[in-house]
């Protein structure tokens, strides 16, 4: 009888250790299915975050080309690019836009504009090439931010210029910067 009852509880407890072992298979199958639907989460979250970037550039490309032909159009030609860069403030606020004049960053560096917490503006009032000296070194500053950085140029250009703003700058940055401008102005007509 004791040996029935030594035999029954082996089993009993070779039993319950077969559970005990498919239970513990089944919870890490369950917490690596878990894992992966987290990491898919993830993905796709990462996705619809730079399509939502890809659409708020766009959205913010627009309304820069937008304001500075409304500023083109008013024929109001700017002699102070301060000045310049408070009026395209203003038309990027009525566009709905949520622009600060003169930012600063956490570099304590001062950005012309900074629009929808997502991108910095550096205007540029007929830029010549100590003009562009400068916009080189602040655009390799604000290149270590998470921001896109939008050239606005007021007014013309001459072709060294815009040779070097190419070369030099959107050719190195050529995800992080846009060059927004008006080929055909107004205000370069009647210089």
């Amino acid at each position: 009888m004791a040996l029935v009852i030594t035999t029954s509880l082996s089993v009993i407890f070779a039993i319950a250790v077969f559970v005990y072992h498919l239970m513990l298979k089944r919870m890490k199958l369950q917490a690596r299915r878990s894992q992966n639907e987290v990491a898919g989460t993830r993905i796709a979250l990462t996705k619809a975050q730079d399509e939502l970037s890809v659409i708020r550039q766009e959205a913010i490309h627009s309304s820069l080309f937008r304001s500075i032909r409304h500023m083109d159009d008013t024929c109001n030609f700017y002699t102070d690019e301060n000045e310049a860069n408070r009026e395209l403030t203003s038309c990027l606020k009525v566009l709905g836009h949520h622009a600060l004049y003169q930012h600063a960053l956490d570099n304590h560096r001062t950005v012309d504009i900074f629009v929808d917490g997502c991108a910095i503006v550096e205007g540029k009032l007929d830029p010549q090439q100590g003009d562009i000296d400068r916009v080189i070194g602040q655009i390799e500053d604000y290149a270590r931010f998470p921001y896109h950085i939008y050239i606005v140029i007021y007014g013309k250009t001459n072709n060294t210029t815009s040779d070097r703003i190419t070369t030099q700058i959107l050719n190195k940055y050529p995800a992080k910067v846009s060059l927004v401008h008006l080929p055909d102005a107004e205000r370069n007509k009647k210089q």
